[in-house]
């Protein structure tokens, strides 16, 4: 969990200049190369945002990434994004659901 500073698709910017591939290619690479995938969230989409410039710039930087290994897991989690306070980002919050794993149907 945390802040890369970077997106990984086009939609993910915005108020900015268009996203480049050269700039998603890297981290897309690593995160497959590594087996991470977002976690499935909710609250809000952008993360982070430029504060106080005259035209505000809102990007998804920040991410929960799991892997298979937390799948096979079976852990009921859930993720949200919460509005921004102090920061220029979202904070994010991990819930786990259960103690125990999710049995499946």
């Amino acid at each position: 969990m945390g802040d890369f500073n970077n997106v990984l698709f086009s939609h993910e910017r915005l108020g900015d200049r268009a996203v480049h591939p050269r700039e998603t290619l890297p981290f897309a690479n690593s995160l497959n190369a590594a087996g991470l995938v977002d976690h499935t969230a909710s609250g809000c989409f952008f993360t982070w945002n430029s504060g106080g410039d005259s035209v505000r710039k809102w990007s998804k930087i920040d991410r929960c990434l799991v892997n298979s290994g937390w799948f096979s897991l079976q852990l009921a989690t859930k993720v949200e994004f919460l509005r921004q306070g102090l920061s220029d980002h979202c904070p994010l919050v991990l819930t786990f659901l259960s103690t125990s794993r999710v049995t499946p149907f």
